[in-house]
């Protein structure tokens, strides 16, 4: 990351400040707007999406004691994130997500230079546009950010100096053919950027595409999904109140909490 930003103002009132200091100016009031946007948008607050959700590495046993995913990420930034049909893969990149961009709050407040803008973005919006995947990614940020009126070469700069992380939903939401390429160019861009990866795709899908030799290359760690034991989901539902667990029960009348342990989120 840009030593630049650790170094001291010289000659404030002569001196022009200098871009990187800047960029991260802006990058921090992105961030708190961009904070208040997916806070709305990305809609945590529904009862299944509130069920704890845990990880574990994918060559270890399905039940071995998990880890959250943010403590997942602390230890390997880049990460790909596995998992069935309905086992939570959208909604840990969205908890991530949100849970980067208050550490980030939390840690530059003082200062309000940031060093990372988190970015959710949907690969199924790629396969719709088939675009070289930096074009793509560039106009997502674009699009993204356009609230804040930044202009390209910031956000060029910002790719460049690696000040985005990266969580790519859905590598599955193509057909494979299409997830084939997505890979390949996202391998290709991972060259160019110090930005961190952080992709969901589904288990069966990502093994398919590694047995025909298309594997993802950013460093990653894979991770596996877990389901939440039967009494584990029993358990929360039981605590969650009268009020939310009346509204649950409604809308998944005929599901018995070990179904929706398997598939907490469908």
């Amino acid at each position: 990351m840009d030593s630049q930003y650790h170094e001291p103002y010289l000659q404030r009132s002569k001196a022009k400040t200098p871009k990187s200091v800047r960029a991260a100016q802006k990058l921090f009031s992105a961030l708190k707007q961009s904070r208040d946007q997916d806070g709305r948008s990305f809609k945590l607050d529904t009862l299944p999406a509130m069920i704890p959700l845990t990880v574990c590495d994918y060559e270890d046993p399905p039940d071995s004691e998990g880890r959250s995913i943010i403590d997942m990420y602390r230890e390997h930034p880049n990460l790909l994130i596995l998992g069935k049909p309905g086992s939570g893969k959208t909604t840990l990149l969205q908890q991530l997500t949100l849970e980067l961009m208050d550490k980030e709050l939390r840690e530059r407040e003082n200062d309000e230079k940031a060093r990372w803008l988190p970015i959710f973005l949907s690969l199924y919006d790629w396969a719709k546009k088939r675009k070289p995947f930096k074009e793509w990614l560039t106009q997502q940020l674009l699009d993204s950010l356009s609230i804040h009126r930044l202009d390209k070469s910031l956000i060029h700069y910002w790719v460049s100096r690696g000040n985005f992380i990266l969580l790519l939903d859905g590598l599955d939401e193509m057909n494979e053919e299409d997830s084939e390429k997505c890979i390949d160019g996202i391998n290709t861009f991972s060259k160019e950027t110090d930005s961190p990866f952080v992709i969901s795709c589904q288990l069966d899908r990502y093994e398919n595409l590694e047995r025909n030799g298309h594997i993802l290359n950013v460093g990653q760690k894979t991770v596996v999904v877990q389901n939440p034991k039967p009494s584990q989901a029993q358990n929360y539902l039981n605590q969650a109140g009268a009020e939310r667990l009346s509204r649950f029960y409604q809308e998944k009348q005929s599901q018995h909490p070990k179904e929706f342990a398997a598939r907490p989120l469908i």
